[in-house]
């Protein structure tokens, strides 16, 4: 994607403000993408439309990832694991330098 595209598309999806886009080189994002788990299928008819794993993460202070949230997520989970996720810098001090 480029800004220009990410930009529109949040707009058109009334988004704005509310996700975070990665941008990048193809080779950029692939190494993102490998990182993170994240499958992604292009179409080679149509190049602009592109499927992507949805899943959401809970990621602590040291952004480490703590826990993973299926597409269909409830919100409540990721309330309950937000004190969780906070408490990981108490309980491991040694670990955030």
């Amino acid at each position: 994607d480029t800004l220009p595209s990410v930009i529109r598309f949040l707009s058109q999806h009334q988004m704005t403000g509310k996700m975070k886009w990665l941008v990048g080189s193809d080779p950029e994002l692939k190494r993102t993408w490998a990182r993170w788990g994240v499958s992604v299928e292009t179409s080679g008819h149509h190049p602009e439309e592109v499927g992507h794993s949805g899943q959401s993460f809970g990621i602590d202070a040291k952004g480490r990832i703590r826990t993973v949230y299926p597409p269909n997520f409830d919100p409540e989970q990721i309330v309950a694991d937000v004190p969780k996720l906070a408490a990981y810098k108490a309980a491991f001090p040694n670990l955030y330098r």
